[in-house]
C-alpha cells in the first residue's frame, strides 16, 4: 500500500497546493472516497484548524487502481484538499482516473482467501469486508456469503457485510441473494446502499 496525504504539524505539508476551488482532482478523489474503513477508537482533529469540531476523522480510506497500485489515505482527506487546498501526487490522481471497473486480481484473490478463513485475525477480515467491495465479481460476491455464515462476523460486521453485497450487486442484491441471507442487519446494509444510489 502507498500512502497519500497523511499530514500533520510534526510533519509539514508534503505534495503541492492547489487554487482556491476544489478542481477536477478533488472531484476525482471525492468520486473514488466511497467508504471509510480501518476505523480506530477516538478521532484524529485536523493540526491545521486545531479544532476537533471543524474537522476529525477516525479511519482510512483505501484506493485499489486498475493498474494494480492500492493507495490509503486518512479519512480527512477530502477536507485537506476541499479547506486547506492540499493536492496529492500526481499518480495517485492518475491511477484513480482511469475509471474503468477492476479486473479481478491478486489483491481481490486475496481478499477472498482473508474472508474464507475462519482463523485470521477478525480484524483483518472485518477490513477485508470493506475491501472486496471494489470488485464487481461473482466471487466477492461469494467470499462475503461465506462471510455472513461466520457468527463473529454476522454478529460485529453485519451491516457492513450488506453494504458490501449491496455496492457488489446493485439494485436487485436482495433478489439475487434470497431470503437466507438478505435478513437482519445484512439486510439493513443492502438497503442502505439502495437509499444511498437511488
Amino acid at each position: 500500500m502507498l500512502n497519500v496525504g497523511w499530514l500533520g504539524l510534526e510533519m509539514g505539508f508534503q505534495g503541492g497546493l492547489r487554487g482556491s476551488a476544489p478542481d477536477a482532482g478533488y472531484e476525482v478523489v471525492r468520486a473514488a472516497s466511497r467508504r471509510v474503513s480501518n476505523k480506530m477508537m477516538g478521532y484524529h482533529a485536523c493540526d491545521f484548524c486545531g479544532d476537533l469540531d471543524a474537522a476529525s476523522g477516525n479511519g482510512e480510506y483505501r484506493y485499489y487502481s486498475s493498474s494494480g497500485e492500492t493507495f490509503v489515505a486518512p479519512e480527512l482527506l477530502l477536507h485537506y484538499m476541499e479547506v486547506h487546498r492540499y493536492s496529492p501526487p500526481d499518480a495517485f490522481l492518475e491511477a484513480l482516473g482511469g475509471g474503468s471497473e477492476l479486473a479481478w486480481d491478486w489483491r481481490a484473490e486475496r481478499l477472498s482467501a482473508i474472508l474464507r478463513d475462519e482463523v485470521e485475525d477478525p480484524e483483518i477480515r472485518w477490513n477485508a469486508i470493506f475491501d472486496i467491495a471494489n470488485w464487481k465479481d461473482a466471487r466477492a460476491v461469494e467470499a462475503l456469503r461465506v462471510a455472513a455464515t461466520d457468527p463473529i462476523l454476522l454478529d460485529n460486521a453485519g451491516f457492513e457485510i450488506g453494504e458490501s453485497l449491496g455496492m457488489v450487486l446493485g439494485a436487485d442484491a436482495v433478489g439475487e441473494l434470497g431470503g437466507d441471507v438478505a435478513a437482519g442487519e445484512i439486510l439493513r446494509g443492502i438497503e442502505s446502499v439502495q437509499e444511498k444510489t437511488g
